[in-house]
This record gives structure tokens, C-alpha cells and sequence, in this order.
């Protein structure tokens, strides 16, 4: 009988898990004017099998508990083209220059604790789960990892909210209104976390920017005590210790910005290609 052939899935796991792999393992994401330059470039927007991904990003429905978020901004005015998230947060073109960056307006600045706790957060669509989780399955029949991607996991939901100002003070004056805030978001997280579970996502991407250039955000010992046990609660345990072997994937660290050469991608999957080859010699 033939070998059965390792999946793209499957070496990913194996690569992550320490075990060893076959293929060095890339990650990209793309900002909306790099999806363009590449559509341009290749006539179509498949980036993920064009580069060889072993994965596809999928996100958790969500469902928005307001109607129009103008009416949370009752303490400042938004330009007419303000547009809104999933949790409100209104986002507007800070200048003709900024591709994707949006200047960012906070419906929770100023709030008071009421407002804070009955905010319309959001949460997970359960009228969309049943699609979600064949989506997952159909990633899987393609031999591919599925990616659950749940940045601004706590931290950066939170500030977004109340504004980074507001919170660091409500934190550093052991607030109330800090902790309604991130254990809600922490809810929030905790479900999505579970929907991902539930569909039998393969890895699941958290994120929070808690560093400048030079150091932290915030102090160490506000982080362990605001943060870290919220963090702990989102992610269902420990790892267990690693193999080995393995256990990297390359990409660039952040998405991919709109003045980001395209030779300098090529350079990445092509030094990928020659370590691979290096550990994959033909026989």
C-alpha cells in the first residue's frame, strides 16, 4: 500500500507540539492595501495558498447589542464617517495618509460605573454556530489547521472602551469601574474561547500589546494582579512542556503594512525554502 502522505494540518501540529516537522511553517496577515497589491499583482485575493499557509484564520460570529453606536457618544462628537465594531468602539480616518489605521474613539471615557456595567457588550452569535463549526470542518477536510484568531483578548478591548488614560487611573486607584470592565470583556473572551473549543479549533491566537519600544505599558505588578488571572481564565490550562523538535512558525510579527516591499516577503518564504531543503534533503 502507498505511505499515506502527512497533511499540511497535521505537520503544523506535529511542528508546534515539538515533535519534528517536514516543512517550515509560514504566517501571514495582510492589511487591506496589501490584499490589493496583491490582487493586482496576481488576480486574485488567495494570499494563504499562494504563500503555502498550513492554516486559515477563521473568527468566532459575534453578535452587536446596539443599534446605533452615534447614541453611546452622548460626550463627543464623531465625524460623519465614524464607524463602529462589535463592541462600539468607533473608528474614523485620522488622515488622507493613514491606510489602515484608524483614529479611534472610546464609548466607555467618562462613563460612570452604571454606565460601564450595563454597556451593550457583545457576544457570541449562537444563530451562526452550526455554520461556524462546518466551517471548521471544511478547513479540515482540506488538510488545513484551523486558526481561531481572538486578538484584543483583555486588555485591548478594555482601553479601547474606556481609553488607555481612564483605565490605567481606575486601575492604579483600585476602581470598581476596572474591574466590571475587564471581568466583563473577560466573560466575553471566555466564551468565545469555549465556541472555539466546542467546533474543535486546532490553535487558538490571544492577543494583547502590553509593550512600548523599551519596556511595558504598565507596571508588573498591576499586570499580575489586573491581568494575568483574567488571561489565565481564557486560556482552559498550562501547556504541557514541549518536545524537542520544532515548535515555530515564521512570519513577520505583526500584519503585514501597506509600505512592506513585496520582495521583502518573497525573502522570508525563500529563506523558509532553503532551511527546509537543508532538513529535507531529496534522496
Amino acid at each position: 500500500m502507498p505511505l499515506k502522505m502527512t497533511s499540511p494540518r497535521e505537520d503544523l501540529l506535529r511542528c508546534l507540539n515539538r515533535k519534528g516537522f517536514e516543512k517550515v511553517h509560514l504566517d501571514f496577515v495582510f492589511c487591506p492595501s496589501q490584499i490589493e497589491s496583491f490582487k493586482q499583482r496576481f488576480g486574485h485575493e488567495d494570499f494563504e495558498t499562494y504563500l503555502g499557509l498550513s492554516h486559515r484564520k477563521i473568527e468566532i460570529p459575534v453578535k452587536r447589542n446596539f443599534k446605533d453606536g452615534q447614541k453611546h457618544f452622548f460626550r463627543e462628537i464623531l465625524p460623519d464617517t465614524t464607524v463602529f465594531d462589535e463592541y462600539g468602539i468607533g473608528h474614523s480616518k485620522g488622515s488622507e495618509f493613514a491606510f489602515h489605521m484608524t483614529r479611534m474613539h472610546h464609548p466607555l471615557r467618562g462613563a460612570d460605573i452604571n454606565e460601564i456595567l450595563n454597556y451593550p457588550y457583545p457576544n457570541v452569535d449562537e444563530s451562526q454556530i452550526n455554520d461556524f463549526n462546518q466551517k471548521v470542518a471544511d478547513i479540515h477536510a482540506k488538510g488545513l489547521a484551523s486558526f481561531g484568531f481572538m486578538q484584543m483578548t483583555v486588555w485591548e478591548a478594555s482601553w479601547y472602551l474606556r481609553s488607555m488614560e481612564e483605565l490605567m487611573i481606575d486601575m492604579m486607584m483600585e476602581n470598581e469601574a476596572a474591574t466590571i470592565l475587564f471581568d466583563k470583556i473577560t466573560d466575553f473572551a471566555c466564551s468565545k474561547a469555549r465556541a472555539y473549543a466546542t467546533a474543535g479549533i486546532d490553535i487558538l491566537s490571544l492577543g494583547d500589546d502590553i509593550g512600548t519600544q523599551s519596556s511595558l505599558m504598565i507596571d508588573v505588578g498591576l499586570w499580575e494582579q489586573w491581568l494575568q488571572p483574567r488571561l489565565k481564565k481564557v486560556a482552559l490550562s498550562r501547556l504541557e512542556k514541549c518536545g524537542p523538535k520544532g515548535g515555530i512558525v515564521i512570519g513577520p510579527t505583526h500584519i503585514v503594512e501597506p509600505e512592506v516591499p513585496w520582495d521583502n516577503l518573497i525573502a522570508i518564504i525563500e529563506a523558509a525554502n532553503e532551511y527546509e531543503s537543508k532538513i529535507n534533503p531529496v534522496k
